[in-house]
């Protein structure tokens, strides 16, 4: 009878197959945080869904969350909750100033919050 004949198997350390699944894993959430951030980055640039001039009025002392989530009530923004997370991101301490506020229709919100940082009323 015939031994059988020895078959070598290539067998890689545990370490090794850990790592390229830990490397695999960190550019797939890496690309998934690229992609989101390019989206939050086009939604700040791109026209309001509002297709007429909205009125704004901000009292002193208001938070910005209480504006954002005001002008996502009216439908001139989008998402408040987003932009929110924009300017926190940006690291932008945003101080608006208060007044009375017309919005023109298609404002984006990148340009919404530059006209409540200059105070434009």
């Amino acid at each position: 009878m015939n031994p059988l004949p020895k078959v070598r198997v290539s067998v890689r350390p545990k370490w090794r197959t850990v790592a390229i699944w830990a490397l695999t894993t960190l550019v797939v959430i890496a690309s998934a945080a690229g992609f989101a951030w390019l989206g939050i980055e086009r939604s700040m640039q791109a026209p309001g869904p509002h297709t007429s001039a909205v009125r704004l009025h901000v009292v002193p002392g208001q938070g910005i969350r209480r504006v954002l989530a005001d002008l996502a009530a009216k439908g001139v923004i989008v998402d408040g909750r987003r932009t929110e997370f924009w300017l926190r991101i940006k690291g932008s301490g945003l101080r608006i100033k208060a007044g009375n506020y017309e919005i023109p229709a298609g404002a984006s919100p990148l340009a919404i919050l530059e006209q409540l940082r200059a105070g434009r009323v």
